[in-house]
């Protein structure tokens, strides 16, 4: 398994892997959210004017992605977006390694706080921080019931 830089031809792969990984919370967020969330996860245009895809690869294969972009929050501050990992191989410890390496991009970039957020609805996301170590610094109210957990580490 590498972890590296996703190639300008590779972007198409990391919007359907990221909106494959994203579609289990289809049904709970509803119709109406889901679809702005699913055209907001296939942006890769946007993300790529702004940050870098990591991907996770092995034999070739795509099994994880994640964007690593500059905060509005300082320049010594990078925050990563929409984790992914293929639902085919999830267990295998790849959310870490993207997370890992995210730490890793940001250091080399000059940054010495990484942030990034998740919905309260993402378990598995927010079960995977708590087992790395991290807790949410802040807790905010989304959309309904949905709560947005904000996360920062100094790197």
């Amino acid at each position: 398994m590498i972890v590296r830089p996703a190639s300008s031809d590779e972007l198409d792969d990391v919007a359907r892997l990221t909106v494959d990984a994203y579609s289990q919370y289809r049904a709970g967020l509803g119709d109406e959210l889901w679809d702005g969330y699913e055209q907001e996860l296939a942006s890769v245009t946007d993300h790529a004017q702004r940050g870098t895809a990591l991907v996770a690869e092995s034999d070739g294969e795509l099994l994880g992605s994640v964007w690593v972009l500059p905060s509005t929050r300082g320049p010594d501050r990078m925050y990563f977006r929409y984790l992914a990992v293929s639902p085919s191989a999830r267990g295998r410890g790849i959310g870490r390694l993207l997370i890992e390496a995210c730490i890793e991009h940001a250091r080399s970039a000059g940054a010495t706080r990484l942030a990034w957020r998740t919905g309260s609805f993402m378990e598995p996301a927010i079960a995977l921080y708590s087992r790395m170590g991290h807790e949410p610094v802040a807790d905010e109210p989304l959309i309904g019931d949905i709560r947005s957990l904000r996360y920062e580490i100094a790197i």
